[in-house]
């Protein structure tokens, strides 16, 4: 039997398409019964975090210590992966979270025996921004050097260089974006920028299979959704 979700790319197009429309109707089959369960590739949700209520963009600095927070499960580790943090409140909140799974296993309300949903762990949390947007720009400063080189552009002065720029970038701003108010409002960034999220798992972003097995399908998966709730975090 073909599968049904994705799991690598080497899919045609029009395959990975149907199989991703398969993948985000199972995905959030029980919405409409777990309100916190959110498709955050639709509408606004995309910019969660990056944005205030005028669409502006917006970002938190890494260095404003009074928001910035080391996450801890209930152990008071940030295993496996060490310098994991988020706004103050919910690494607070993340902290409970965990220790109610741990409380859950404990009680064998739960098994301990599944890797992301028996006890919680920190994976992924706030990016800074400013990294990224200078990692994306080093980027785009290569191309469009390639650019000159492979086309043996010459220029004399400045009002020159912007003479061959411009065309460049009128281009590509569309798709790439060059400043960092658009790219924070980009698919380039990630809403780890925000300081809100939080990933428990280190799954390829792109294999659905995995994501459907190891957590929509998993027993404790409503469990996960209503504690979540409780501790005010959408899934």
């Amino acid at each position: 039997m073909a599968e049904l979700y994705i799991t690598d790319n080497t899919d045609g197009a029009a395959e990975t398409f149907y199989k991703r429309v398969v993948y985000n109707y199972d995905a959030i089959y029980n919405i409409n019964e777990f309100k916190n369960l959110i498709d955050f590739n639709f509408g606004e949700k995309f910019l969660y975090g990056r944005v205030n209520g005028s669409f502006m963009p917006m970002y938190l600095e890494k260095f404003s210590t009074a928001r910035i927070k080391p996450l801890q499960d209930a152990g008071g580790t940030n295993e496996p992966t060490a310098q994991q943090s988020a706004i103050n409140f919910v690494a607070d909140a993340f902290a409970d979270l965990s220790q109610v799974f741990d409380k859950a296993v404990a009680k064998g309300e739960l098994s301990g025996d599944h890797e992301y949903l028996s006890k919680l762990k920190v994976y992924k949390s706030f990016m800074n921004p400013i990294d990224l947007f200078n990692e994306h720009q080093d980027s785009y400063t290569s191309a469009i050097q390639s650019h000159f080189v492979s086309n043996n552009i010459h220029v004399k002065d400045f009002n020159e260089f912007i003479g061959h720029l411009k065309p460049l970038l009128m281009k590509s701003i569309k798709q790439h974006p060059f400043t960092f108010s658009a790219f924070l409002k980009s698919k380039y960034c990630p809403i780890n920028v925000s300081g809100l999220a939080i990933e428990i798992a280190d799954l390829d972003y792109f294999n659905d299979s995995q994501k459907i097995e190891n957590f929509i399908r998993s027993r404790h998966w409503e469990y996960f959704l209503n504690a979540c709730a409780q501790f005010g975090f959408m899934v």
